[in-house]
């Protein structure tokens, strides 16, 4: 459900939390599947956090469900079966089941706060279907390059990787023997993000190469921008420093020339990551804080708690006590208005440490 939720965090969320602080109320979103440490993981906390969690949420409940049941856990806590003796009906069900259970089908006056919405793929599947066997009748090649690709995508999330490749070289063929240079460029880029997956770095690398000079040629920046960050990803994964970064700071460039903020700050974290690999914590400090602006003035708050997390870590190495503790306390307020208890439980942790070192 990674689509689903990066729409959320980076559309929808944004816009309620905006909406509810004009009207005076503080809003702040709690996934039960992003968050929680490994630490609790290895030691049977994961239940009873997400239960706490619903708690805590109540009486509000939104479920996303697509095709996987979830994981069982091995066994349930004796704290948790004392606590909620129910769940000793439910020992083989998924998390998610119990948090279903849990948060709304054990409560009936929950029925009007909850809501659940449902990733149909096979239906999708089956429109994309009817639609390639009528552009196959007619002859229609431009829409069937677009059908095909569509059902590589659903292919993808199902984690089909070998199905979706030979949708896409189909269409690959067909933008070839059309001269249909974007859907090709399109085209290569989605083959190398499946070969990237396999494995295939070397692969994957020249695929996005070739897709990159097609969106150079026909100076599409957004999909120019795409294809660098992949790239740059890749080099930064080999530890190739020197050429992410030229590709992040390009990718940059195109950012602010679309006037594209949102993507912006996400380049400029990229960028202020590797800096500080590099041990440049001065243009490291200064990408992340011009990070942090363009966070406040979206109302991206995840994105800002971190960048001031980071802007601490560099104050906090240079010897700025002082200054690592004033953003620490910045990044705690956000922490606290955007419900996330795990992050700030860190963050009063590096809080303690400094007044620690100070004493």
């Amino acid at each position: 459900m990674q689509e689903e939720r990066e729409e959320l965090v980076k559309q929808i969320f944004p816009q309620l939390r905006r909406l509810c602080e004009s009207r005076g109320v503080t809003w702040g979103e709690v996934d039960l599947r992003w968050g929680v440490p490994d630490e609790a993981k290895a030691e049977g906390k994961v239940l009873p956090l997400c239960l706490a969690e619903i708690e805590r949420c109540r009486p509000y409940f939104i479920g996303l469900l697509g095709e996987r049941y979830g994981w069982v856990p091995e066994e349930i806590p004796k704290e948790l079966l004392a606590a909620a003796p129910w769940l000793n009906e439910h020992r083989k069900e998924s998390v998610t089941a119990l948090e279903i259970l849990h948060g709304v089908l054990r409560i009936p006056n929950m029925a009007e706060h909850a809501f659940f919405y449902f990733r149909d793929l096979d239906e999708a599947m089956v429109l994309q279907k009817e639609k390639e066997r009528i552009c196959r009748d007619l002859g229609n090649k431009l829409g069937l390059i677009g059908t095909l690709g569509g059902q590589a995508l659903i292919l993808k999330a199902r984690g089909d990787l070998d199905g979706a490749m030979a949708l896409h070289k189909e269409a690959e063929c067909l933008c070839r023997e059309l001269d249909y240079k974007e859907g090709l460029g399109n085209s290569l880029s989605n083959q190398a993000l499946i070969l990237n997956e396999h494995g295939d770095i070397d692969g994957a690398m020249t695929l996005h190469k070739a897709a990159e000079q097609i969106f150079r040629d026909l100076g599409i920046k957004k999909a120019l921008s795409a294809s660098l960050g992949s790239q740059a990803t890749i080099l930064s994964a080999r530890r190739d420093l020197d050429g992410a970064l030229a590709l992040f700071q390009e990718q940059e460039h195109i950012y602010r020339e679309l006037g594209d903020k949102d993507a912006l700050q996400t380049c400029l974290n990229s960028e202020a990551a590797i800096l500080g690999l590099r041990r440049d914590l001065d243009g490291a400090m200064s990408l992340f804080r011009e990070q942090g602006h363009i966070c406040r003035e979206l109302g991206k708050k995840e994105e800002l708690q971190a960048s001031l997390g980071n802007q601490a870590m560099i104050l906090k190495v240079r010897g700025d006590l002082d200054g690592a503790m004033a953003l620490y306390k910045e990044q705690a307020s956000v922490l606290r208005e955007m419900g996330d208890m795990n992050g700030l439980q860190e963050c009063l942790g590096n809080q303690a440490s400094i007044l620690q070192k100070g004493n």
